[in-house]
């Protein structure tokens, strides 16, 4: 069952990152080599409990893939000033992508008290500029 279920998740990270990266052929290559190379390799301990985990390691994978990766394209640059601004437009397929809200990162940066370069700056020349 194990091979099975190996070849199976072996086809479907193949199917994602076609998927995933279909406008970016460079990194669509080097992920099907490196995902290629991963199983081909050998597990340092062939126990079924280590195919398992493998298996599921690939799910995860799969499932990150699919949730938080976007493809992303240049737009032609527009000046603005003198300068050149480079922009992007990002992809992003709501029934697909992991949407958050930021929340839970804002909470952690309340909770977390790192001094700004501009204040430890002052309180360690002891002077203000």
């Amino acid at each position: 069952m194990t091979s099975q279920s190996a070849r199976r998740v072996f086809k479907t990270l193949l199917r994602t990152e076609e998927k995933v990266f279909a406008k970016d052929l460079q990194t669509l290559k080097a992920a099907k080599v490196r995902t290629r190379e991963a199983f081909r390799a050998p597990l340092p301990s062939s126990t079924l409990e280590d195919k398992q985990a493998a298996v599921a390691h690939a799910r995860s994978v799969v499932h990150f893939l699919l949730q938080n990766v976007a493809q992303a394209t240049r737009i032609p640059p527009k000046e603005e000033g003198n300068v050149l601004e480079d922009r992007y437009k990002i992809h992003i397929d709501p029934h697909r992508h992991e949407l958050g809200d930021n929340e839970t990162i804002r909470a952690g940066r309340k909770n977390k008290k790192t001094p700004s370069p501009c204040n430890s700056s002052k309180s360690s020349s002891g002077q203000g500029s």
